[in-house]
C-alpha cells in the first residue's frame, strides 16, 4: 500500500501502540497502511459518507483486514463507544473539525489536516488543553497541506505560533511556498481591507523569521 505524501506525513505520526479512531477515512488507504506496517491493535476508520464507507469496506477486503478494521458510517466520533486514545481529523474543513472535537473527546493525541483556516484550528485545540508538539508542512499536487500534532500535555504555544505554526528545519521548502501564496494573496486585497491584510503581513512576518532561522544555522 503506498500512501500519498499527506497521508504518509500522517502515518509518520503513529506508533505501534496507539488506538487509532480516523474519521474523514478516505476510502480507508492510511486505516489499511497501519494495519499492514504499523500493525496498530486498534483502528477505526469512520466517515459520513456511505459511499465513502462501501469503498472503505472494499479496499478493506481487499487486503483480508476486517478483523483488523472497524468502520463505521457516522458523523465524526459520534456513536463510537471504543477506548481510543489518538483521534485523526484529515482532509475536513476547519468548522467541521471544531464540530468534531466539540464531541467527548477521549484522545490524548489528535492529529489535524485542516483544509482551511489552520490558525483557527490551532487556536481552539489549544484551548481545549492540548499542546502543538509538531507540524510537517507537504507541498503534494500544487496544494500546500499541514499535519499537526496535539498532545494532551502543557505545552506553551506562542502567539507567533497559533498563526504559523511550530518550527520545522524539515518545512523550509514549504515555508518558501506559503511565503509565495500570502504574498499573492496580499496582493488580491484592496488596502482599504485593513484587518484582512493584517492577518497576512502577520503570517509573511513569521514565516519570514523562521526562514531567516534556518539560514543563521547554515551560517
Amino acid at each position: 500500500m503506498k500512501l500519498s505524501k499527506r497521508l504518509l506525513a500522517i502515518a509518520n505520526y503513529i506508533n505501534h501502540e496507539d488506538k487509532v479512531v480516523d474519521v474523514g477515512c478516505d476510502h480507508g488507504y492510511l486505516d489499511i497502511y497501519l494495519a499492514l506496517n504499523k500493525k496498530n491493535k486498534m483502528i477505526i476508520a469512520s466517515d459520513i459518507s456511505p459511499l465513502v464507507i462501501k469503498a472503505t469496506q472494499e479496499n478493506i477486503a481487499k487486503y483480508n483486514l476486517e478483523d483488523k478494521i472497524k468502520v463505521y458510517c457516522t458523523d465524526g466520533i459520534k456513536n463510537i463507544r471504543e477506548n481510543y486514545d489518538t483521534l485523526i481529523l484529515s482532509g475536513l474543513g476547519a468548522h467541521t473539525i471544531i464540530q468534531i472535537l466539540a464531541k467527548d473527546v477521549k484522545a490524548k493525541k489528535i492529529i489535524i489536516q485542516s483544509n482551511n483556516h489552520w490558525d483557527m484550528i490551532r487556536k481552539h485545540v489549544v484551548k481545549m488543553g492540548f499542546g502543538l508538539f509538531s507540524e510537517k508542512l507537504i507541498y503534494e499536487k500544487k496544494k500546500l497541506y499541514s499535519i499537526m500534532l496535539f498532545k494532551k500535555k502543557k505545552n506553551h504555544i506562542m502567539f507567533q505560533e497559533k498563526l504559523v505554526g511550530v518550527y520545522n528545519e524539515n518545512n523550509i521548502e514549504e515555508y518558501k511556498i506559503w511565503l509565495h501564496i500570502i504574498q499573492n494573496i496580499l496582493t488580491s486585497i484592496p488596502k482599504k481591507h485593513f484587518f484582512k491584510r493584517l492577518k497576512y503581513q502577520k503570517q509573511l512576518k513569521y514565516i519570514k523569521k523562521y526562514l531567516a532561522k534556518k539560514n543563521r544555522a547554515v551560517c
